[in-house]
C-alpha cells in the first residue's frame, strides 16, 4: 500500500542564526537542503515516488503497512545523518487516494506538520560533558576535550567540504576552478573608499507561492511547480557568474576565491550575500531573470530585501533585517497596486548601526512624505544602476544630501530648481542627466533623490 508523505524542516534559526562563523552559518543551511533526496536515497525509493524536493521539504510516496510505519520509516532515513539528528523535521503520512485527492491530501499533510510543530518543545537540553561552552556559537555546552559543541563542529565542517559540491551542482565544472570564502572578510575582500569591509545580504521571498503550490491539483504538477522554481533559480545563479562561454566572470573573482555565498535556495526563499561592490548589480541581475519565470502561464514574483552594511555586522540580525525587508516589500507592493510583485525594499547600514526599532514604523516614519518610493521596481533598480556613474560625476553630492534633508522632512520640492541647483557645471551631459532623473522622479517622485544618495556609494560599481 502506498501512502503520501510530506516532511519539512522547522526552527531554522537553529540551524543558521545562532553564531557569526561563516561556515557554520553555511553548514546549518546545506543540511536541510536536500532532505527529501536524502530519504529517496535512504529507503531506495523510485524515481516516479519522488515528487518534489526544495529547500528544506519534499513530498513523496512509499509503500508501508500504515501511515504510522511510512512516518517511522521516513524519520529513520533521516536519523541516519548524524548531522540531521540535531535538527527538527517534520514528518507527516496519510494514504495516497490518487491523483484527484493529492490537493486535498497535501493541505492535510501541512495542517498535521504544523499541528505536531506547535505541539513539540521548543527547549532541548543537550547532553552535558563538562563546563565549557561552545566557542562558536556561545550557547551549546561544548564536547568533552574540545571547545566546540558537536552540533556546531558537524555544521561547521559540513559547510567547509559541501560548499563546492553545491557549487558543482549549479555552475558545473566550473566551479573547480575556484576556492570558498572562508569568512565574510574574505567576501568583502577588493573593495576601496566606502566601499572597504562592506558586504550586500539579500533575501527573496517568493509571494504567493503557497498558494501556487496548493493550486496543482496532481503530483506531476507539483513536481512541474517545484522544478520550474528551482530550475529558474539555478539559471539566475549560472548567468550571475558564468559568462556567454561559461566561463567564471572575473569580477565574482578575488584571489581566486569566489566572492559569493548562497545561504538558502531551491524553494519559495533565496537568500546569498555578495560583496557590496556587486550588490545592486546583482539585484537588477535577479529581477531581470524572475522576470520571465512562469509556471502555466503563472508569473511567479519575489518580494526582496537588500542589506548594505561591514562585513562585522551580525550575520544574524542582518539575515533577519533582510527578511523583515521582503516582508515590508510585500505589504507596500499589495497597498500600492492592490497585488504582490517584484519589489525590493533596502537599507544601508554603516558599521555596526542597525534599526533598533520596529521596521515597519521606521520605513513608515522615514517615507511619509514619499510613500511611492518606499520600494524599487525593476525599471527603477536598473536605471540606478545604469545611470548612477554619470550622475556622480556631475551633480554635487553635498547639495543632494541638503536636498534629501529637506524631502524626508517634509519640504516641498521644485524639480527644475532642484536639478538646476544640484548640476555643478554646464555639460554636454547636463539634458542627458536631466531626462534620466526626471524619468526616475516621474515614476516615484521625490523619492528618487533620497536613493541617489542613499546608494550614491553602492550602484553603478560592479566590476
Amino acid at each position: 500500500m502506498k501512502y503520501l508523505c510530506a516532511l519539512e524542516a522547522v526552527n531554522l534559526d537553529n540551524l543558521f542564526s545562532d553564531c557569526q562563523d561563516l561556515s557554520t552559518v553555511r553548514g546549518g543551511g546545506l543540511s536541510v537542503l536536500n532532505i527529501a533526496e536524502s530519504v529517496v536515497k535512504g529507503l531506495n525509493i523510485p524515481p516516479e515516488d519522488f515528487i518534489s524536493g526544495g529547500a528544506s521539504q519534499g513530498f513523496l510516496r512509499l509503500a508501508a503497512a500504515s501511515a504510522e510505519e511510512a512516518e517511522t520509516r521516513v524519520r529513520n532515513a533521516l536519523m541516519q545523518s548524524e548531522i540531521l539528528r540535531h535538527t527538527t523535521i517534520m514528518v507527516a503520512a496519510v494514504q495516497d487516494e490518487g491523483d484527484d485527492a493529492f490537493a486535498r491530501q497535501r493541505a492535510l499533510l501541512k495542517t498535521r506538520m504544523r499541528w505536531a510543530q506547535l505541539q513539540s518543545p521548543s527547549v532541548v537540553y543537550p547532553a552535558l560533558s563538562g563546563q565549557m561552552v561552545c566557542d562558536i556559537d556561545k550557547v551549546r555546552p561544548a564536547r568533552q576535550n574540545g571547545v566546540i559543541s558537536e552540533f556546531t563542529s558537524l555544521r561547521r565542517e559540513l559547510g567547509r567540504t559541501e560548499k563546492k559540491r553545491l557549487l558543482r551542482e549549479i555552475l558545473g565544472s566550473p566551479a573547480d576552478k575556484v576556492e570558498i570564502v572562508g569568512d565574510l572578510d574574505e567576501l568583502s575582500k577588493g573593495q576601496t573608499g566606502n566601499l572597504t569591509g562592506k558586504i550586500a545580504a539579500f533575501r527573496f521571498d517568493g509571494n504567493d507561492f503557497g498558494k501556487l503550490g496548493h493550486a496543482c491539483r496532481t503530483p506531476g504538477a507539483f513536481r512541474a511547480f517545484s522544478e520550474s522554481v528551482q530550475s529558474g533559480q539555478k539559471d539566475f545563479f549560472r548567468g550571475l557568474l558564468l559568462d556567454s562561454r561559461g566561463q567564471l566572470r572575473q569580477e565574482w573573482l578575488h584571489d581566486q576565491r569566489l566572492q559569493l555565498e548562497i545561504v538558502v535556495y531551491g524553494g519559495d526563499e533565496v537568500s546569498f550575500l555578495t560583496p557590496a561592490r556587486l550588490g545592486w548589480k546583482t539585484l537588477q541581475s535577479f529581477y531581470e531573470a524572475a522576470k520571465d519565470w512562469a509556471v502555466e502561464g503563472t508569473p511567479l514574483t519575489y518580494a526582496g530585501g537588500a542589506v548594505f552594511c561591514h562585513h562585522k555586522a551580525p550575520i544574524h540580525a542582518i539575515k533577519r533585517l533582510a527578511g523583515e525587508l521582503a516582508d515590508h516589500a510585500k505589504t507596500w507592493s499589495k497597498n500600492q497596486h492592490g497585488s504582490k510583485g517584484n519589489y525590493v525594499c533596502y537599507q544601508v547600514l554603516e558599521s555596526f548601526d542597525n534599526l533598533g526599532r520596529d521596521l515597519d514604523e521606521f520605513m513608515e516614519e522615514r517615507y511619509r512624505h514619499v510613500g511611492a518610493g518606499a520600494a524599487l521596481s525593476l525599471d527603477e533598480i536598473g536605471g540606478i544602476e545604469e545611470d548612477i556613474g554619470l550622475w556622480r560625476s556631475h551633480l554635487s553630492k553635498r547639495k543632494l544630501h541638503v536636498l534629501a534633508r529637506s524631502i524626508l522632512d517634509g519640504g516641498e520640492v521644485d524639480f527644475e530648481a532642484a536639478m538646476k541647483e544640484m548640476l555643478e557645471a554646464k555639460s554636454s551631459d547636463a539634458k542627458k542627466i536631466r531626462g534620466q532623473i526626471e524619468k526616475l522622479h516621474q515614476r516615484i517622485g521625490d523619492a528618487v533623490f533620497v536613493h541617489l544618495l542613499e546608494l550614491w556609494d553602492y550602484a553603478g560599481v560592479g566590476k
